[in-house]
């Protein structure tokens, strides 16, 4: 997803020195907390309170290293008195420095910034280092990055950007409910095509389809992607059974993005549906020649089985044993095509019960009721 670059949300804190705490400076972080597309003419307006007031020239310089004008940001940093010594000034002052180190791919100073930057902040007000060092440490994989995120939504249940980090970080299945309540409320600045549609995916995977058809029109309607041609080709050919939508959508998605694996077995299916089978099946072997997963294989002989070509199935099956060996997943498959030749599976399937797990067998038992619709 994009960074959204600049946001500031209300700050209640009672200790700050009067200059932060005046109604034009709180009217100012309500102004940026809602608009994300602001541009320079908003501070040059106010010219003279960047020379007299460190926290709005503060954010200025943020604002400036958000749009990557580093040596702008600089000059910003260098007129800035903090001889005041409010932690708060000073731990935005020691962030804006870690990410111009950052930018300049100082790494260890900007690590070393951005943890002074949060050590500064005594009072436990600044939740912007928490967004940043939630990023730092995501880029690094680090277990400590959940935290910095947590943190800055306990500072601030309403800090807009970190939902939208936060809803990035969920499973949109496992976790759909958390999802689309982090994104629902949000100003619609935030909305956009990225978290649009994964708030349209999480509102399928919560069942209501509906409500994730319009907003996944609507992720398009601000930038058409290939994923979001595909969560609402997916959704047009599955729930709604439009099928002609559906296509047009499955051929947006792969004009975007001509390797998107998913657009192009979700068009393989269409073309099952609408019984176009030399299209699905050219469709299906393509995805062989962007990978080799297991989950590819599965699809090709899932393919062949409901097309009624066992000898077809046994090819890839066999294929698939050589690239991923023998695994729960072929040796049903080859079961299931024992079955389809109506030979003696039986000492197949005692071997499977012998070798494999319940959770393995269960799934056997759910591929022969889709088969053949009985275990």
């Amino acid at each position: 997803m994009k960074s959204i670059f600049f946001v500031l949300f209300f700050i209640c804190i009672n200790s700050l020195n009067a200059q932060i705490m005046n109604a034009e400076i709180k009217n100012y972080e309500s102004f940026l907390t809602y608009n994300t597309d602001i541009d320079k003419d908003f501070f040059f307006k106010k010219i003279d309170d960047l020379d007299t007031n460190s926290y709005l020239s503060l954010m200025y310089a943020y604002f400036l290293i958000k749009k990557d004008e580093i040596s702008e940001a600089e000059t910003v940093l260098d007129r800035i008195n903090l001889n005041h010594g409010i932690p708060y000034l000073q731990s935005l002052y020691f962030m804006n420095e870690g990410l111009i180190a950052m930018s300049k791919g100082d790494t260890q100073m900007s690590e070393s910034k951005l943890r002074a930057s949060y050590e500064a902040d005594s009072g436990k007000y600044n939740k912007w280092i928490r967004l940043e060092l939630f990023r730092y440490y995501t880029d690094k994989v680090d277990y400590e990055a959940w935290k910095y995120l947590e943190s800055a939504l306990d500072l601030d249940p309403e800090f807009n950007q970190a939902k939208v980090e936060k809803s990035y970080q969920l499973d949109e299945d496992l976790n759909c409910d958390e999802v689309i309540d982090l994104l629902k409320d949000i100003p619609e600045s935030y909305k956009d095509s990225d978290a649009m549609n994964l708030f349209g995916v999480a509102l399928i995977n919560c069942g209501r389809f509906d409500q994730a058809k319009e907003a996944l029109k609507k992720s398009i309607t601000i930038k058409p992607s290939s994923n979001n041609c595909f969560s609402l080709a997916q959704l047009m050919h599955e729930k709604y059974e439009d099928y002609e939508e559906a296509e047009s959508l499955y051929k947006k998605s792969l004009d975007l993005d001509k390797s998107n694996l998913d657009a192009i077995n979700g068009f393989a299916w269409l073309n099952y549906d609408m019984n176009e089978m030399a299209r699905a099946e050219s469709q299906i072997l393509s995805l062989l020649e962007f990978t080799q997963d297991q989950e590819i294989y599965n699809q090709i002989v899932n393919f062949y089985f409901l097309t009624d070509r066992p000898d077809n199935a046994n090819k890839y099956i066999n294929e698939a044993q050589k690239v991923h060996g023998k695994n729960s997943i072929n040796e049903g498959y080859k079961i299931i095509e024992q079955i389809y030749r109506k030979e003696n599976y039986e000492p197949l399937i005692n071997e499977y019960k012998s070798n494999y797990s319940e959770e393995e067998i269960e799934w056997l038992k759910n591929q022969i009721v889709f088969f053949f619709g009985e275990e």
